[in-house]
């Protein structure tokens, strides 16, 4: 995805640092954020392209190794359409804005697939219950939701703040010659480069590793003039969805972040995407 211009970036960074820096003082960059609330979503919508060509070269990280799997028949639809459409492929509008020469499956395909995760989850759209998410790790209510302690907050911003100083921002065009390609530069590409949504599976891999179910976590994509259109990790707590964010050390509530929110995964898939509800300011 497109990134902030070099020369803003580099100043929103010191900017961010030096008031992290001061924070220390009184632990602002490491206090638990004030109480959210969980982000909405809409109708079902095709999952970015970079991502799904992610998937295709690494199927481990996205949990769709196999082809019977609906996030299997998915990526085979979207393969299947791209080599079948004639004169080449055609230019598609992807849910979050983006836009690849790729030819979309086709809805139904989408709202089964969307259907099948909710009756495989049993879930509310913020978290997903069930034994497999009973790890050691942090605490889970009731209802499959991360209870929002200090000590879940201290790992969110220690990974956060870890994983934005691990990673070099640089454009996927000059990096891989192309306009958006997802991946996860530390851990499949063994670089230390990369942009916002590669900030965002990094830290979605080292939360898992670190006991965070993925049903508590999923990616987001909105737009902001300072930006451009930007993914970002959401993680989805008892006491509402924060936000871990390659251009902050802070994490903060959803609702809370400057950027106007256009698509967002629905936890636990990562090929399972929904546009965003309605927002009311």
């Amino acid at each position: 995805m497109k990134g902030m211009d070099p020369g803003l970036l580099a100043r929103a960074w010191r900017s961010l640092a030096i008031s992290c820096l001061a924070g220390f003082a009184v632990t602002a960059c490491a206090t638990t954020p004030q109480a959210s609330s969980h982000m909405p979503a809409a109708g079902v919508a095709m999952p970015p392209a970079g991502l799904i060509d992610m998937c295709r070269r690494a199927p481990e990280i996205c949990g769709a190794a196999q082809g019977e799997t609906a996030s299997g028949l998915l990526l085979a639809s979207a393969e299947t359409a791209s080599t079948e459409a004639t004169g080449g492929t055609s230019l598609t509008v992807y849910g979050d804005g983006a836009k690849a020469l790729r030819a979309a499956p086709d809805d139904t395909l989408l709202q089964e697939r969307s259907a099948a995760r909710d009756v495989e989850g049993g879930t509310a759209p913020g978290g997903e219950t069930g034994e497999e998410n009973a790890v050691d790790g942090p605490a889970l209510d009731a209802d499959g939701r991360l209870v929002a302690a200090p000590g879940l907050f201290a790992t969110l911003n220690r990974v956060n703040q870890s994983i934005n100083m691990q990673i070099r921002p640089r454009e996927d065009q000059e990096l891989y010659g192309v306009e958006d390609h997802w991946t996860l530069p530390l851990t499949l590409e063994g670089t230390a480069e990369g942009d916002c949504e590669d900030y965002a599976l990094e830290k979605r891999q080292a939360l898992i590793a670190a006991g965070v179910p993925d049903s508590a976590l999923f990616l987001a994509v909105g737009y902001s003039l300072a930006t451009g259109r930007h993914a970002v990790l959401v993680v989805s707590t008892d006491q509402g969805d924060y936000v871990l964010d390659n251009m902050t050390p802070y994490i903060l509530p959803w609702a809370d972040t400057p950027y106007h929110w256009t698509a967002r995964q629905m936890p636990g898939d990562l090929l399972s995407w929904r546009h965003m509800a309605a927002q009311v300011s």
